[in-house]
């Protein structure tokens, strides 16, 4: 329990959450009738119904849900806040990353980092997974690819990654989406920021992933890109992530600019956080370093 806010809060925090006053008086250790009379008393002094009652669940009120998504951020704050006081330094930062985005944009951010002496841990996950974190409080900020609700997030843009339809150096290079159908398809997990553009992309040209006649879920991009040098399947991947494979003949992009996509990277944090300021500041940092190192006069002759 965060110790800066009201604890009826927390109750309707675990209300909410299990949508059973029995279930959040076990997450609590109070007794069901406890649970019942503090949430009664925090309406009754906000003046508010925050419960609607009747039937076997319980349902918020809209009042009850937007108060319990505020805690919510609010009591992430708190902890944060809390957690630098009891290091008497620096609040460590606590990062997240997309593995594609972990294998060539996440070090830059790190480097930099590390030249500030700045704190920090990291964790690497898909796109679904960071962004429940990021609600939880587990992480701060992360860098993501694939759909994100940003009316849900404090965002900034990173700028637009390529994507590249790649297959195997010795497989027959498909003119079509239909032909390609017949190919086995590499593809990440449900949940990983790259599935969902691929599943966009499809949808958009009327198809679906279950179209292909065998598809392969991988949760690794380098395992992908081994079995692509093998000469079997086809797979979307970023640019950075096969460029050199592509320039040594390893793996063929397919041609044509139909198999060629583009997609927004975002650093996301929790909406309306307190430190909002200082993640919009370290991802400048970010975006300036790579500016320079993408410059003609910064690159090696």
């Amino acid at each position: 329990m965060n110790p800066l806010f009201d604890y009826r809060l927390e109750t309707l925090l675990n209300v909410a959450r299990t949508g059973s006053y029995t279930a959040a008086a076990q997450q609590l250790f109070i007794s069901q009738p406890a649970v019942s009379q503090q949430i009664r008393s925090l309406e009754g002094d906000l003046g508010i119904p925050l419960v609607e009652r009747g039937g076997r669940t319980i349902e918020l009120t809209r009042a009850g849900r937007d108060l319990v998504g505020y805690y919510a951020r609010l009591s992430i704050d708190g902890c944060k806040f809390v957690e630098g006081l009891r290091e008497r330094a620096e609040t460590p930062l606590h990062i997240g990353a997309t593995l594609s985005i972990s294998q060539f944009l996440l070090p830059d951010l790190l480097v930099g980092l590390m030249r500030e002496k700045r704190r920090f841990t990291v964790q690497v996950s898909n796109t679904e997974s960071l962004l429940r974190r990021i609600g939880a409080g587990d992480i701060d900020f992360a860098l993501v690819e694939g759909n994100v609700d940003r009316s849900a997030f404090g965002f900034v843009d990173l700028g637009v990654a390529e994507l590249r339809t790649v297959m195997g150096a010795s497989e027959d290079e498909p003119e079509s989406i239909r032909q390609m159908l017949s190919m086995p398809l590499f593809v990440r997990e449900k949940g990983s920021g790259t599935r969902a553009i691929l599943e966009s992309w499809l949808a958009g040209n009327g198809y679906r992933i279950q179209d292909f006649k065998r598809v392969v879920e991988i949760g690794d991009q380098t395992t992908i890109i081994r079995l692509l040098e093998r000469g079997k399947g086809v797979s979307l991947m970023y640019r950075d992530l096969v460029s050199e494979q592509i320039a040594r003949g390893s793996i063929r992009e397919v041609g044509g600019e139909g198999f060629r996509l583009s997609h927004p990277l975002l650093a996301v944090f929790l909406k309306s956080s307190s430190w909002a300021k200082d993640y919009r500041k370290l991802v400048g940092t970010l975006l300036k370093n790579r500016a320079a190192a993408d410059s003609p006069d910064c690159r090696p002759a």
